[in-house]
């Protein structure tokens, strides 16, 4: 187990999963949602350690969503896990 005082959980959003994202906005919204949404996104959680959300969210590798939570939008490689130092190319999403 990992002290929350050290750790802070990220959501990561993998290519071709919409509802994580709508599972965000959810969260995001002025209207309760209930823990629905929370316990979706469980398989889509890593822990990091506090010093590093705080640097990602800094360099806009990741976003809060509610509370401690926040999504992260930087590199993800499906071996190693997230990778900070190896920033996501944003050229290739349409917003």
């Amino acid at each position: 187990m990992i002290d929350n005082a050290y750790a802070q959980s990220v959501v990561v959003v993998r290519p071709g999963r919409p509802e994580v994202e709508a599972d965000i906005a959810a969260l995001r919204s002025p209207y309760p949602c209930g823990p629905e949404p929370l316990r979706r996104l469980q398989p889509h959680m890593a822990t990091l350690p506090r010093h590093e959300v705080a640097r990602a969210l800094g360099a806009g590798l990741a976003e809060p969503v509610v509370g401690d939570l926040v999504v992260w939008r930087g590199f993800y490689d499906p071996v190693r896990g997230l990778d900070a130092d190896r920033p996501e190319d944003r050229g290739g999403f349409v917003l």
